[in-house]
């Protein structure tokens, strides 16, 4: 009954996660999934209470399986997340006026200014290797094994599900169970890298403008800029809209339950999550989820949103000059601001010049 009940919290998440006009009444779910039952803790806002508990008796209905559901308004403390088998959320929104991105000075930061666009990169190319990974949890169920190599192999999911079953049976009979090891990184490879990091894009941004390792690590050394956009500015629908979302730190990677035959998945507790060591960072993460026929991975972004640039505290004067000039060009960017950075011995920190932006 365990791995049964295991295999419907990804569908039960998708439930709540999936409705847009219910998703405004909790911020965190945790299943705790024992022999007999699912223990289902929701993390919910003022007066979702109601609301609640009607979705959870349309999901007992739905699947028909046991539910013990409990509400609570505090967040879930880090003990209570590593006792979860399955812990999902929605990220936080940060509640700064602008966020940061850093940038070395390239070709690449140049075509940007120009066609102002953010470039969203592919999930399992991003500098950390445990960025948007996830452990995949399953069982040793032969049925459910077959099934997934038979579905990779073959093209058969539009066709009537009496011959499905009919070809299936005829694959199972002969079919050789591969070892469990290699089963799982199979499925790695499937879900993973040839399914869902081909799907979404991501631009990393965060909400500091003085962190000296970033500086050093995305901003060549401070010779690069930090670009500041003003994230919430409301630019209807012609341009990319910023969510704000924040990064939620952990010191475990996500977990996942293989589903067979489930083409979709819930990802946020995937695509926000990364581990403790990156803390330093405070990101915000903006995601795309991306048009498999065009590949397209650059969004534009309303150039009335970018307020400043500031200027590494090593920057050359020849680039600060060029991107002054490449900046001037430009009707869309005349309201941007170029502000000067410096690093300060004694209080061993990085100083902006006064400017009415940052120190407000």
């Amino acid at each position: 009954m365990n791995y049964k009940l295991k295999k419907y919290c990804n569908f039960i998440a998708l439930d709540f996660f999936g409705n847009d006009k219910d998703s405004h009444l909790f911020s965190e779910i945790g299943f705790i999934v024992t022999p007999d039952i699912i223990q289902l803790k929701i993390v919910i806002y003022q007066k979702g209470e109601k609301e609640i508990q009607n979705i959870n008796q349309s999901i007992k209905d739905k699947y028909n399986v046991p539910i013990d559901l409990k509400t609570q308004y505090n967040a879930f403390t880090p003990n209570d997340v590593l006792n979860f088998d399955f812990y999902f959320f929605h990220p936080q929104i940060t509640n700064k006026k602008y966020i940061f991105k850093y940038h070395p000075i390239n070709e690449n930061l140049y075509s940007s200014l120009i066609e102002n666009s953010i470039w969203f990169g592919q999930a399992n190319r991003l500098n950390d290797p445990f960025d948007t990974r996830y452990v995949i949890e399953t069982e040793y169920n032969e049925k459910d094994i077959s099934k997934f190599y038979f579905d990779l192999n073959y093209n058969f999911r539009s066709i009537d599900k009496s011959i499905y079953s009919l070809l299936f049976d005829e694959f199972y009979t002969s079919f050789k169970i591969p070892p469990f090891d290699e089963f799982l990184k199979d499925l790695e490879e499937h879900h993973y890298n040839n399914t869902f990091s081909k799907k979404i894009g991501i631009s990393c941004f965060t909400e500091d403008h003085d962190n000296v390792l970033m500086w050093a690590h995305y901003a060549n050394n401070f010779q690069g800029v930090c670009l500041v956009f003003d994230w919430q500015r409301d630019n209807g629908n012609k341009y990319f809209k910023f969510s704000g979302s924040k990064i939620k730190y952990k010191e475990s990677l996500p977990k996942h339950f293989f589903v067979p035959n489930c083409s979709k998945m819930e990802v946020s507790h995937i695509v926000y999550t990364k581990l403790k060591c990156w803390e330093y960072e405070n990101e915000v993460r903006e995601l795309v989820f991306i048009d498999q026929d065009t590949d397209k991975r650059d969004f534009e972004f309303d150039p009335q949103s970018l307020v400043a640039i500031i200027f590494g505290s090593k920057m050359s004067l020849n680039d600060k000059n060029k991107l002054k000039r490449l900046i001037a060009g430009f009707e869309k960017y005349r309201h941007v601001v170029f502000i000067e950075s410096t690093l300060s011995l004694n209080k061993q920190r990085i100083i902006l010049e006064k400017n009415i932006l940052i120190d407000k």
